[in-house]
Formats: structure tokens, C-alpha cells, sequence
């Protein structure tokens, strides 16, 4: 922001950042579709 006022209540602070951790999403395609009684057999499988 050169050569912009900054209120004070406009500034941020910089605060330290948990360990990341990584998520994976999985989209299966028509997963609805499929025979509830199927779906914890295809999930299992996708893991």
C-alpha cells in the first residue's frame, strides 16, 4: 500500500501458523447411483 494511509484497525497482524496437514477429496462419479447397501464396500475401496 505505498504511499496509502493505513488505519490502525486496517492493519493485520501476522500470527504463526499451525503444522499444515493435507486433505484429499475423492469425487466418485455417481456414487449416489450405486446400491446403498454397496456404498461402504466402494468406500472402503476408494481408501
Amino acid at each position: 500500500m505505498k504511499g496509502q494511509h493505513v488505519e490502525p484497525h486496517q492493519q493485520q497482524r501476522i500470527a504463526e501458523l499451525p503444522p499444515y496437514r493435507a486433505l484429499l477429496v475423492v469425487d466418485m462419479k455417481d456414487f449416489s447411483g450405486e446400491k446403498e447397501s454397496d456404498h461402504a464396500r466402494i468406500t472402503e475401496q476408494i481408501r
